[in-house]
């Protein structure tokens, strides 16, 4: 003979059970949301046509060579 299986009900928690797994819930979508926001950034830093390009980089190496000229001339100057 089998007995009834007893439901458990516990009136003594300080929130409903449920209200973890809403909360998790709510981290997720927040998560979600801003890995989908930061994608979206990063797609559109990314995309450049071939003139922005190209002028970033001729920017940045005439940057490179005036930090390298400058060392040189400090080093031959022995500072």
């Amino acid at each position: 003979m089998t007995a009834p299986i007893p439901t458990i009900h516990r009136h003594d928690l300080p929130m409903p059970r449920t209200s973890y797994v809403h909360g998790i819930d709510g981290v997720v979508a927040n998560v979600a949301v801003a890995m989908l926001k930061w994608s979206h950034d990063r797609e559109a830093r990314a995309t450049l046509n071939h003139a922005e390009h190209s002028r970033r980089r001729q920017a940045w190496n005439s940057e490179q060579g005036r930090e390298v000229a400058a060392l040189r001339l400090t080093q031959r100057l022995g500072l």
